[in-house]
This record gives structure tokens, sequence and C-alpha cells, in this order.
């Protein structure tokens, strides 16, 4: 888990988006174990998508890991965070 200039962004190199789209499940695998304790804590960990998010001008491949349920899911973070995260990254 990589930590950035804000400390409130955490970035993970190993967390996945499995489903995509109008997939009934869709969930965010390969968490480390100290990611998937922060996550069920309410902590946020962002991680990069294969795929676009369908949001236009805003679109974005940040995910956001959050407790759905039982499992891990994928969200699209905040305007607040992408810009964040393109500033400290240098990517979309």
């Amino acid at each position: 888990m990589e930590s950035n200039s804000n400390p409130t962004l955490y970035v993970s190199r190993t967390a996945q988006q499995s489903g995509y789209g109008t997939d009934q499940y869709k969930k965010v695998t390969f968490l480390t174990a100290d990611e998937r304790i922060h996550v069920k804590s309410g902590e946020q960990i962002f991680f990069r998508a294969v795929r676009i998010s369908a949001k236009g001008a805003n679109g974005t491949y940040w995910r956001v890991a959050k407790v759905c349920g039982a499992a891990i899911g994928p969200r699209v973070p905040s305007l607040k965070d992408i810009t964040e995260l393109r500033r400290n990254t240098g990517s979309i």
C-alpha cells in the first residue's frame, strides 16, 4: 500500500476489479490482508481499474474499495479524490 502526500489517500498496487458495467456481482480482488483490514475499518483504498468509468468528461480509471454487504466492492471516487489522485500520480 502506497501513501500519497495526503495521508487519507492510499493506493493499492495489487487490487483489481472483477465485474464491470451491468454485471450483477462486482468485487475488488487481490487486496493484501492489511488493505482488507483497512477497508473493513472504513478507510479508503484506491486502485486503478482496467476500464474507464462511464462518467463522460469525468471518466476515470480510479476506483475506491468499499464494503458492500459481506464483500468488498468497487466504487468511483469523488471528483475531489480523483483530482488529488491525478495530481499525485500524474494519471487519469
